[in-house]
Protein backbone atom coordinates (compact mmCIF):
# COMPACT_ATOMS: atom_id res chain seq x y z
CA UNK A 1 0.00 0.00 0.00
CA UNK A 2 3.02 2.13 0.62
CA UNK A 3 4.88 1.43 -2.85
CA UNK A 4 7.73 -0.47 -0.78
CA UNK A 5 9.30 -3.15 -2.88
CA UNK A 6 10.49 -5.05 0.04
CA UNK A 7 10.05 -4.49 4.13
CA UNK A 8 12.01 -5.58 7.03
CA UNK A 9 10.81 -8.10 9.08
CA UNK A 10 11.24 -9.85 12.88
CA UNK A 11 11.27 -13.36 13.57
CA UNK A 12 8.34 -15.72 13.58
CA UNK A 13 6.66 -15.42 16.99
CA UNK A 14 7.50 -18.53 18.82
CA UNK A 15 4.32 -19.11 21.51
CA UNK A 16 3.92 -22.60 24.03
CA UNK A 17 -0.37 -22.98 24.59
CA UNK A 18 -1.16 -24.65 27.69
CA UNK A 19 -4.59 -25.22 28.61
CA UNK A 20 -5.52 -25.45 32.44
CA UNK A 21 -9.01 -26.36 34.32
CA UNK A 22 -9.45 -29.93 36.32
CA UNK A 23 -12.49 -29.59 34.22
CA UNK A 24 -11.05 -30.70 30.72
CA UNK A 25 -10.90 -33.50 29.03
CA UNK A 26 -8.76 -34.40 25.55
CA UNK A 27 -11.34 -34.24 22.68
CA UNK A 28 -12.37 -37.34 21.27
CA UNK A 29 -12.42 -39.89 24.62
CA UNK A 30 -15.16 -42.28 23.84
CA UNK A 31 -15.37 -42.05 27.55
CA UNK A 32 -16.51 -38.81 26.78
CA UNK A 33 -16.35 -36.08 29.04
CA UNK A 34 -18.69 -36.99 32.36
CA UNK A 35 -19.95 -34.48 34.72
CA UNK A 36 -18.76 -31.46 35.42
CA UNK A 37 -16.38 -31.90 32.75
CA UNK A 38 -16.19 -30.72 29.11
CA UNK A 39 -13.58 -31.10 25.95
CA UNK A 40 -10.59 -28.99 25.96
CA UNK A 41 -11.47 -27.01 22.96
CA UNK A 42 -9.78 -24.06 23.46
CA UNK A 43 -6.15 -25.35 22.76
CA UNK A 44 -6.63 -26.43 18.95
CA UNK A 45 -8.32 -23.14 18.45
CA UNK A 46 -5.58 -20.73 19.22
CA UNK A 47 -3.04 -23.32 17.97
CA UNK A 48 -4.49 -22.86 14.77
CA UNK A 49 -5.07 -19.10 14.75
CA UNK A 50 -1.34 -18.75 15.59
CA UNK A 51 -0.03 -21.08 13.00
CA UNK A 52 -2.44 -18.66 10.54
CA UNK A 53 -0.73 -15.32 12.19
CA UNK A 54 2.86 -17.26 11.43
CA UNK A 55 3.71 -18.26 14.85
CA UNK A 56 5.22 -21.15 15.90
CA UNK A 57 3.35 -23.18 18.38
CA UNK A 58 3.90 -25.88 20.62
CA UNK A 59 0.18 -26.82 22.09
CA UNK A 60 1.21 -28.37 25.60
CA UNK A 61 -1.50 -31.40 27.18
CA UNK A 62 -4.23 -29.97 29.68
CA UNK A 63 -2.96 -29.66 33.19
CA UNK A 64 -5.24 -29.63 36.17
CA UNK A 65 -6.01 -26.83 39.08
CA UNK A 66 -3.02 -27.83 41.45
CA UNK A 67 -0.42 -25.04 41.83
CA UNK A 68 2.63 -27.23 41.61
CA UNK A 69 1.41 -29.34 38.45
CA UNK A 70 1.08 -25.66 36.84
CA UNK A 71 4.38 -24.86 37.85
CA UNK A 72 6.10 -27.64 36.91
CA UNK A 73 4.22 -27.41 33.35
CA UNK A 74 5.43 -24.20 33.35
CA UNK A 75 9.01 -24.97 34.07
Amino acid sequence: AQGRATVRVGTRPRVTVLPTGSELRVPGDPAGPGPGAIFESNGPMLDALLRGAGAEVSTLAPVPDDPGILAAALG
